[in-house]
């Protein structure tokens, strides 16, 4: 009988083991998402960030930029709502690809565990 109860012992400790490295690889696995979530979280903070900083780099309330705006209004205006334009439409097409990049991760990961 003692060889039977250390025969179950053993099978019932080598499923245990078996079923903590399982448990152990899906959690890597979903550490390892949730870090390629971080960088694409930052990514589009970072582009965010970046469209943020250039529109204020071109639109200033210093009053100086405003007088010779004023001044030179016809002139700039045409060039720096073209310039504004083009950058704007850049940098949300980056913003667009990006997000839709996050949402296509985001529903494979939610595919790949409902089917777990």
């Amino acid at each position: 009988m003692s060889n039977t109860t250390e025969t179950n012992r053993e099978k019932r400790k080598a499923d245990l083991e078996a079923s903590a490295e399982s448990y152990l690889a899906n959690i890597q696995t979903q550490l390892g998402d949730f870090k390629e979530l971080g960088k694409n979280a930052l990514a589009i903070g970072g582009i965010v960030l970046g469209a943020y900083l250039i529109t204020r780099l071109f639109v200033s309330t210093n009053e100086e930029t405003i007088q010779e705006e004023t001044q030179n209004k016809e002139e700039d205006s045409i060039i720096l709502a073209g310039f504004k334009g083009i950058a704007t439409a850049v940098l949300l097409a980056i913003l667009k690809d990006k997000l839709m990049e996050l949402i296509e991760y985001i529903t494979e990961n939610d595919a790949e565990i409902s089917t777990k």
